[in-house]
């Protein structure tokens, strides 16, 4: 008895350190890779959830005083971002992530745009879904009517534009009027894009990945903006917060999704419309 407990005892150390030896391969393999952090400066690196009732919204100022906003709330709660960042002394944002096309987190954006300075935006490249009642539009794979343009129909052949849609176009309008050499300032997320906010902070962008998720990919209610939310990476000194949209649990081991979306941060944002402390 006393020799099978020694020999479990074994398996159980062997496996630990097979584990031990996989992260460190995995460790210096893939994070090496990656181009050092600045050092941090010491100064204070600032994250801010605004307050947008159902939907997102969060503030980040870099030791530096650079601000980047990571979305902003649904339509209509443009002024309670404006306000924010006010009290903040934001007068200039140098990076919008929109992280998808869903309302609740760029719905405001147009209205932002609008009040405030944007020097980038960054977004997922992943358009709207919309929804078509109509049988013969059901079999139309881009789901866009002959212009191009995403839209719905409903009976009588009526063009709809969906709340979603609309919110999504008029977010685009205000980055091709607002945003200075827009050609070259929106910018579609790829992974390991990285931003420099100065005193040491960095984002990296860690997805949407080509071959961005299908609907048949995904289970039962999962959508395609969602999935392929833009999920980065904050970074100062030894501090580390991902930031993933709506990006859903089960994308994130389909084979899509780097590892280290996972496995890396010790702070994860990844829920959809849980409470969460306030601004």
């Amino acid at each position: 008895m006393a020799q099978n407990r020694r020999g479990c005892g074994c398996a159980v150390v062997v496996a630990i350190l097979f584990l031990a030896i996989i992260f460190a391969l995995w460790y210096f393999i893939f994070r090496s890779r990656e181009a050092p952090l600045p050092p941090p400066s010491g100064n204070e690196l600032q994250v801010h959830v605004l307050d947008v009732g159902q939907g997102d919204s969060i503030l980040i100022i870099s030791p530096e005083g650079k601000a980047v906003l990571v979305d902003a709330g649904d339509t209509g709660r443009g002024r309670a971002v404006v306000e924010a960042l006010r009290r903040h002394n934001v007068a200039e944002i140098d990076l919008l992530i929109a992280t998808h096309a869903h309302a609740d987190h760029i719905g405001a954006a147009d209205e932002v745009i609008r009040a405030v300075s944007v020097r980038r935006v960054l977004d997922s490249g992943v358009r709207p879904p919309t929804r078509d009642d109509s049988a013969a539009n059901q079999n139309n794979a881009n789901g866009r009517n002959a212009n191009g343009r995403a839209r719905a129909t409903r009976g009588g052949g009526r063009e709809v534009t969906l709340p979603t849609t609309r919110a999504y176009e008029d977010y685009l309008t205000a980055v091709r009027e607002r945003v200075a050499n827009a050609d070259e300032n929106y910018i579609n997320a790829e992974p390991g894009q990285r931003f420099d906010l100065g005193g040491g902070a960095v984002i990296t962008v860690l997805a949407p990945m080509e071959p961005y998720f299908t609907r048949d990919q995904l289970r039962s209610g999962g959508n395609e903006p969602n999935a392929n939310s833009v999920v980065v990476r904050l970074e100062y000194g030894r501090f580390s917060m991902l930031l993933t949209g709506d990006a859903e649990a089960h994308a994130c081991w389909t084979g899509n999704y780097p590892t280290q979306i996972t496995r890396e941060a010790e702070t994860q944002w990844s829920r959809e419309h849980e409470p969460v402390p306030t601004d």
